[in-house]
């Protein structure tokens, strides 16, 4: 057999008490927040990842916009997304030992913390935390990343872990 063809036939009926109780539910989960979202520079901005370690001046430094869009579909709709805490893992290449000038790395005008390993595994991953202030709505991020002497061949991808709430909890 190649293929097998399934047909689902139903019939649905509105329930207004049931769409209400969703919805009540959604939006106390909402509110109820922080969120975690992991973006990977190479592969959700591919293009600035290859221009912070290609520009044609030779400067480190690239631009990432992040939206509503960029969030789960839930928050596409919510004004207010506020950003509570940034990390970066700079996740090196097969082989590398170390990486250089780890600590350049600046996200959206922050500068980081760094440490080596982060989770003890004996790698040359470093962790780059970035102490906020307090809350940065999501709309007055700066986008800018910037670096100094980053090495591309030891670094394989640049995580970002974006910890946010929505509605200004």
């Amino acid at each position: 057999i190649s293929d097998v063809i399934l047909t689902v036939r139903y019939t649905s009926i509105a329930d207004n008490s049931l769409q209400s109780a969703v919805y009540t539910h959604l939006q106390s989960y909402i509110a109820s927040g922080p969120f975690l979202r992991l973006f990977s520079m190479k592969t959700d901005f591919p293009e600035a990842f290859y221009q912070l370690f290609n520009s044609a001046d030779g400067t480190q430094s690239t631009q990432i916009s992040l939206t509503n869009l960029n969030f789960p579909y839930l928050f596409e709709n919510q004004t207010g997304l506020q950003i509570l805490q940034l990390t970066a893992y700079l996740e090196p290449t097969a082989g590398t030992k170390a990486i250089s000038n780890g600590n350049s790395l600046s996200l959206f005008g922050q500068t980081a913390a760094v440490s080596p390993d982060p989770f003890k595994t004996g790698s040359a991953m470093l962790e780059a935390s970035y102490n906020l202030t307090g809350p940065i709505a999501l709309s007055a991020l700066t986008p800018t990343v910037q670096a100094s002497g980053l090495v591309a061949s030891q670094i394989d991808d640049i995580l970002i872990l974006v910890q946010y709430n929505a509605g200004g909890k």
